[in-house]
């Protein structure tokens, strides 16, 4: 009986040190099906397929869970020879098994950890990106305001030199008119002159015609002086 309760607890330990490495195992795996149900909008393929493979281990570990708990019960009904011809057997099966999930997690972390990688690079780059593309942003930015800042300039500029144009051609056109004015009143002026020196003119010659008495000259005959 001591024999038998020794195989037991023997097996019993093994068994729970079976079960607790699947629930750590089970625990990642479920883990890694939440992190990617999260991400289900934005799934790659490679995604799905650690999502796929993380489900297929999960519900092969967890079967592995029930058939270890049957395996306890089982036992608890088993004659000592048939736990000790068994436990050979059993010993060769949970190593197979446990190198297999370890192999399998490895595989699958390593593949997480290749998306992960991936997602991070990813997620650089669009930093990278938004950086440059913001850096583009304030560069247009910046030239745009100076290119207003020309083209204000410009515009003032040339309103000034219009304004300055139009000055000068205001000034030029009033100096013609004074000019055109003076040369009018040289005009008027002499026209003034001349009309005042015919008239004066006329007025000598006039004169004496009206107001001298010429008395006309006697031609005689000379009388002949006969002595």
């Amino acid at each position: 009986r001591s024999l038998v309760r020794q195989h037991k607890v023997k097996f019993h330990k093994r068994s729970k040190e079976i079960q607790e490495d699947l629930k750590f195992d089970i625990k990642i795996l479920e883990s890694i099906g939440d992190v990617n149900n999260k991400n289900c909008f934005e799934q790659s393929v490679k995604e799905e397929t650690i999502k796929e493979n993380a489900f297929k281990m999960l519900k092969e570990f967890k079967q592995k869970m029930i058939l270890e708990k049957d395996k306890e019960k089982e036992v608890d009904g088993m004659f000592p020879e048939e736990i000790a011809k068994q436990w050979y057997s059993w010993e060769q099966e949970w190593n197979r098994d446990k190198e297999l999930r370890d192999k399998l997690i490895h595989q699958i972390l390593n593949q997480r950890q290749k998306q992960i990688i991936e997602k991070l690079e990813k997620l650089k780059e669009q930093q990278q990106y938004i950086y440059e593309r913001q850096r583009t942003l304030i560069n247009d930015m910046q030239q745009a305001r100076k290119y207003d800042i020309i083209e204000k300039q410009k515009q003032i500029k040339e309103r000034e030199e219009i304004k300055q144009d139009s000055s000068r051609q205001i000034s030029f056109l009033q100096q013609k008119q004074r000019q055109s004015q003076l040369e009018l009143e040289k005009q008027d002026t002499f026209e003034s002159e001349e009309k005042k020196s015919i008239h004066d003119f006329i007025e000598k010659v006039q004169t004496p015609i009206t107001t001298t008495t010429v008395e006309p000259k006697f031609y005689g005959r000379r009388r002949v002086n006969w002595n």
